[in-house]
């Protein structure tokens, strides 16, 4: 098979060049497939496709994900339920979360969510009866706040006629959206212990309340009012079904395969380079679409005598956060101690800000905990993974030296930090220890050396309030025949990555691209009854 796509390289030329095979890059790429019929080469320089999607396996039972713990609006009907079921041509499931659906344990405090916004609201206004009025707000201000924030996300992929009435329409309605969180909750509510549970969930994004701009914060909120699902079979799902759709066109998702420049000539991409076996490949095509991030995009593929008028401006905005990712493989099932499937929160302290500024050399103070083997009825071995938000400046003097051939004092150090993290865990839920039969580590470098994301950036470029605004946040770019795809065009998350991908192929085609490309795409979806 692999010499028939080395042929197939050379002899029939690929209509598209995707770099990255993200839910962006994949999205973009399956959506030019099924719908225009364009042969998309996929390259990935991981061994595996998939980005934040994939998924692995140790000692043949326990599976893993690397990026997805839960996503919200997969109801049969919904419309990113309907997008992912056109990726996937339907053939992945997804199975609704327990209602019980977020834990958030505090020094003096626990907190159930439930999947159900009016049960929610009444559960906090009980806790906080003198915030009523505010929390009333509160719910609606949520809603306001992530459609705004989303509207402004798009506006920069619009023609410039279109963006500057869009922009006045967003000057005049989507205050709420570019304020802090921290400027909202302060504005409103007056109980430091609940303005701290409303804020609970800013790991999702990668910024503490001083930091997040109020609109991101609102749209991961109402994304999981309604309740949160998990891919049947596990997130490795995605990939494996968005792949054949792209292949049946004519194309190809190839790994192992890092790209290292955009080829631009003419002021136009013509293609690109990459390091296969290391050797150096061209590719070329009359469309490139890059899942790598604005900053990689920008800053490092395309060449420095490319003019890009806001490259320095880019290259000095603050990294985003990173991830330390425990992984766990339990001799039995995790349900024994009480845990049921449903995300639970752990926070030594209210001040988030504090949380987020520790460092994690003492253990950390602030770590989220998922079971995937209770979310998906597929699982044969249980499993469980805990994240803790990372310091990269705590982890950058072993970059560049590759994957399993750091020193002995990394090995150390992430052991030293496994073994705080799980002693932590033990003396919350006693017990814990003794069901791990193994575990992995995962840290900022495997992040940064896997998927290539500067500083190991979970969420790409930060969620700040004037994000959305900069010019880098775009499917467009300033290279003819070049657009961006992913999470750093649109937001972070599965969805709002998946859809930076239909956006970047919706901005090929034009003013009226979006309206017209998910137009197709909510037609050629399979229907609820058929899934």
């Amino acid at each position: 098979m692999a010499e028939q796509g080395e042929q197939a390289e050379r002899d029939n030329p690929y209509d598209v060049i995707v770099i990255g095979s993200g839910i962006g890059g994949l999205a973009a790429a399956a959506t030019l497939a099924k719908l225009n019929n364009r042969r998309v080469l996929v390259l990935e320089r991981h061994f595996q496709a998939g980005g934040q999607t994939h998924a692995f396996t140790r000692h043949g039972r326990w599976h893993f994900d690397v990026g997805l713990h839960y996503v919200g609006q997969m109801a049969r009907g919904e419309g990113p339920r309907k997008v992912m079921d056109f990726l996937t041509g339907g053939r992945v499931d997804w199975s609704r979360m327990p209602p019980a659906l977020e834990r958030f344990i505090y020094p003096d405090l626990t907190f159930t969510v439930q999947a159900d916004p009016q049960k929610y609201l009444d559960d906090l206004a009980g806790q906080f009866p003198a915030e009523r009025d505010a929390l009333r707000r509160y719910f609606r201000d949520i809603k306001k706040a992530g459609f705004w924030y989303g509207v402004r996300s798009m506006m920069n992929g619009l023609p410039g006629p279109v963006k500057f009435a869009a922009r006045g329409v967003y000057a005049l309605f989507g205050g709420l959206a570019r304020i802090t969180t921290k400027e909202y909750l302060d504005r409103h509510f007056s109980d430091p212990r609940l303005k701290a549970l409303l804020a609970s969930q800013w790991p999702d994004y990668g910024l503490p309340p001083s930091q997040s701009a109020f609109g991101m914060h609102g749209g991961v909120a109402w994304h999981y009012l309604e309740g949160a699902w998990y891919p049947v079979g596990g997130a490795g799902r995605i990939a494996a079904e968005i792949i054949p759709e792209i292949e049946r066109a004519g194309g190809r998702v190839r790994t192992g395969a890092n790209v290292t420049r955009i080829i631009v000539e003419n002021g136009a991409a013509t293609g690109v380079v990459a390091a296969i076996n290391g050797k150096e490949k061209r590719f070329h095509a009359p469309l490139v679409i890059s899942d790598a991030g604005a900053v990689n995009t920008y800053c490092s593929l395309l060449p420095p005598a490319v003019p890009i008028p806001f490259r320095e401006e880019l290259a000095a905005f603050p990294n985003g956060v990173s991830a330390l990712v425990l992984y766990l493989c339990f001799k039995e099932s995790p349900a024994r101690l009480g845990f049921d499937g449903g995300n639970v929160w752990i926070y030594e302290s209210y001040d988030h800000e504090e949380m987020f500024s520790a460092t994690g050399v003492e253990g950390p103070i602030a770590y989220f905990m998922s079971f995937p083997s209770l979310k998906d009825p597929q699982a044969t071995a249980h499993t469980g993974e805990v994240v803790t938000m990372a310091d990269y400046g705590e982890w950058k003097r072993w970059a560049g030296r590759g994957w399993r051939k750091r020193d002995k004092e990394y090995y150390e150090f992430k052991e030293a930090l496994a073994q705080k993290l799980l002693a932590k865990i033990e003396a919350r839920y006693p017990g814990f220890r003794g069901m791990v039969a193994h575990y992995d580590v995962s840290t900022p470098l495997t992040m940064e050396y896997f998927q290539g994301n500067p500083a190991g950036a979970f969420y790409g470029v930060p969620c700040v309030p004037q994000r959305p605004s900069r010019p880098w946040s775009s499917n467009r770019t300033p290279v003819k025949n070049l657009y961006l795809a992913g999470a750093d065009s649109l937001s972070p998350g599965v969805v709002g990555a998946m859809m930076g991908g239909i956006m970047a192929v919706a901005a090929t085609e034009g003013s009226t691209g979006m309206m017209k490309v998910m137009g197709k795409i909510m037609r050629a979806a399979p229907p609820p009854d058929h899934l």
